[in-house]
């Protein structure tokens, strides 16, 4: 119960971050990765601003990957996309 309190705040502390970002014009293009349950919640928490600039999501846990590993999933990932 607290640990889901913990994480709601969480993404919606994000959602407000990418909110405020994007109103200030400081990105155009905005790909989320997080693990699927975090993921569902800063969706339902996301700013029509801040979603009309999303490209994609991706549905990874990658707690513990170092930015070796991020970059190369979103390699794999841009990659792959059409």
């Amino acid at each position: 119960a607290a640990g889901e309190r913990r994480e709601a705040a969480f993404a919606k502390q994000v959602a407000d971050e990418l909110y405020q970002q994007a109103h200030a014009g400081r990105y155009e293009h905005l790909v989320l990765l997080a693990d699927p349950q975090t993921l569902g919640q800063i969706r339902s928490c996301l700013h029509k601003e801040a979603r009309q600039r999303l490209l994609f999501e991706v549905p990874r846990d990658l707690t513990g990957a170092d930015d070796r590993q991020i970059a190369a999933v979103l390699t794999d990932v841009l990659a792959h996309q059409p």
